[in-house]
């Protein structure tokens, strides 16, 4: 089934590139990470976390996106104080609407996001993965025909409990980006 909803949107976002009104646009871009759950916080804190995403930009205010994030920090166990490292890749897609003000472009919509969580410390390995929903907001500001400046806001809440310990690997994303539009 997971597989099935990630193909359909595929699908469905490389048909919609022929009614594009602004063509497609990848964006590169870099963040903070602030984790909403507590103990995840104590153990490995916030941190910078990098990201790719597609969109296409149809009948001048909807926006199909794909886009997947990089989160990798290392932390310590508590109380032992074990060294231990994270890798967090939420993978997303979603729809957003764009309003203009004279030339930015603001966003918001909402989307689905899997959470694929890879742990390591002394005493093992822990992966697992879980869907939730994301909410983003932001904006884009042309500086030329092509290269555009964005801004976005992303926030997810996710519960994993792969063990024991039950936690939420979602939270708050900054992130300031460079999108090129094909066009």
């Amino acid at each position: 089934m997971n597989k099935l909803a990630l193909v359909s949107v595929l699908v469905l976002l490389v048909i919609s590139a022929g009614f594009a009104a602004d063509g497609p646009g990848v964006t590169f871009r870099g963040g903070v990470f602030w984790p909403s759950d507590p103990d995840f916080r104590t153990i490995y804190g916030g941190g910078a976390i990098w990201g790719i995403e597609a969109s296409w930009l149809l009948w001048n205010h909807i926006e199909p996106w794909i886009s997947g994030d990089l989160f990798i920090k290392q932390g310590h166990m508590i109380p032992t104080l074990e060294e231990t490292s994270i890798r967090l890749v939420p993978v997303a897609a979603g729809l957003r609407y764009v309003g203009r003000i004279g030339p930015i472009r603001l966003h918001a919509g909402g989307g689905v996001v899997y959470h694929f969580f890879k742990e390591s410390a002394p005493i093992g390995e822990i992966s697992d993965g879980g869907w939730s929903a994301t909410a983003e907001g932001g904006c884009r500001i042309p500086l030329s025909k092509t290269w555009d400046l964005g801004l976005s806001l992303r926030y997810s809440r996710c519960r994993m409990q792969p063990q024991e310990l039950s936690f939420d690997v979602g939270g708050l994303r900054a992130a300031l980006g460079i999108v090129f539009r094909f066009k």
